[in-house]
């Protein structure tokens, strides 16, 4: 199974309701978009991110824990923090 990479999440923000997510997550290289975080940086609400997991979700045939994102929404999380939650439920199946 494909494990998710930062150019997935780029993507998956490509296709939001949110263009100036995209536009700024677009111009940013890999390593800063993976330190960035969706609240504070893209001005993301947990809806949002809820929203965008459950785009990677439907794309890579995975479902993630709903205490998984929730855990990972309330520590304010990070681009990388995002595809080590979905890397390590993909790994353990």
């Amino acid at each position: 199974m494909k494990k998710l990479a930062v150019e997935d999440v780029r993507l998956a923000l490509k296709e939001t309701q949110y263009p100036s997510v995209w536009e700024k997550a677009d111009k940013m290289p890999d390593d800063d978009l993976k330190k960035a975080c969706f609240r504070t940086d893209f001005g993301m609400d947990s809806l949002d991110v809820i929203e965008l997991s459950m785009s990677l979700e439907r794309e890579l045939s995975v479902s993630i824990p709903d205490s998984a994102i929730s855990t990972y929404i309330s520590n304010g999380g990070t681009v990388q923090a995002l595809i080590d939650v979905f890397n390590t439920t993909i790994e353990s199946l």
